[in-house]
């Protein structure tokens, strides 16, 4: 099969531990640009946040494209246009902040063990508290904080997403909690070990996979999709080829047809390349 498209993940698959794109892999890209493939960064994180990886990579040299919100939004990666979004809506997204300080108050342990953020702009997030997992992330996703006395009541447009960062065991019980009640517009999941993200339900990275796809004229056969984490599984499982990194969660190697030996510090994103492009 050749090939023609290649949506790759940004954390735990392209970027290093460090939050680094090895020289291997960038060399790996271009081999695969050169040859005529289209690459698509496909991660959970901002364009903001992305738009230096996609830059270093020449993918906004070359017009490719960038899928950001674990599919919530599309960007043309030359031009900065955002081409394609799946909001979550204003009065959905009130009841999740409710529910979210409902079960903070009903377990006491974790209420000061994670911060909840809303991304009511692309490039920024709503916060209540400047808390130490607040700064994290924000430097971690190099995105801007927006102090509010009152999330719930400062969401007045449909959003990005909500995100909780925090410890692990407190955000398990709020995922948990949170995906008792059944949503049929929105989607509660881990999209790494230490953050919990509610998106709409439309917003995946397979739906926008296929939308790149469609919009460049390649068959969905012809792509191959690398990740690590649970959001990447919808576009592993929309693939031509699903490809799972070798430090990948379970899940993702299961829906995968293919795991590399290596990890996201030994170039696994270069490996899948070569061997199949």
């Amino acid at each position: 099969m050749a090939y023609r498209l290649i949506a790759v993940d940004a954390d735990g698959t392209l970027l290093t531990s460090a939050l680094a794109v090895s020289d291997e892999n960038k060399k790996a890209l271009r081999y695969a640009a050169d040859k005529g493939v289209s690459i698509v960064l496909c991660s959970g994180r901002s364009y903001k946040s992305l738009k230096m990886f996609a830059e270093e990579t020449g993918l906004r040299g070359r017009g490719g494209y960038t899928v950001t919100f674990s599919g919530g939004a599309v960007y043309d990666a030359r031009t900065d246009e955002m081409i394609s979004s799946f909001m979550l809506g204003a009065g959905e997204a009130r009841l999740f902040i409710k529910k979210i300080k409902e079960i903070a108050e009903q377990n006491a342990a974790i209420k000061d063990n994670f911060e909840t953020m809303v991304y009511h702009r692309a490039e920024s997030a709503y916060v209540e508290r400047v808390s130490e997992y607040a700064v994290m992330y924000s430097k971690h996703a190099r995105i801007d904080l927006d102090p509010v006395e009152d999330l719930e009541h400062s969401i007045d447009k449909d959003i990005f997403k909500i995100l909780l960062a925090g410890d692990v065991p407190a955000l398990k019980l709020i995922e948990l909690e949170l995906n008792k009640t059944a949503h049929d517009g929105a989607s509660v999941f881990f999209s790494m070990s230490n953050l919990v993200e509610i998106t709409n339900a439309a917003a995946t990275k397979g739906a926008a996979l296929k939308f790149v796809a469609d919009r460049l004229g390649v068959a969905m056969s012809e792509t191959i999709a690398i990740g690590d984490q649970n959001n990447d599984i919808s576009m592993i499982q929309a693939a031509g080829l699903g490809v799972a990194m070798a430090n990948a969660v379970s899940g993702v190697k299961a829906a995968a047809a293919y795991v590399t030996e290596r990890t996201n510090d030994e170039n696994g994103v270069a490996e899948a390349i070569y061997r199949f492009i």
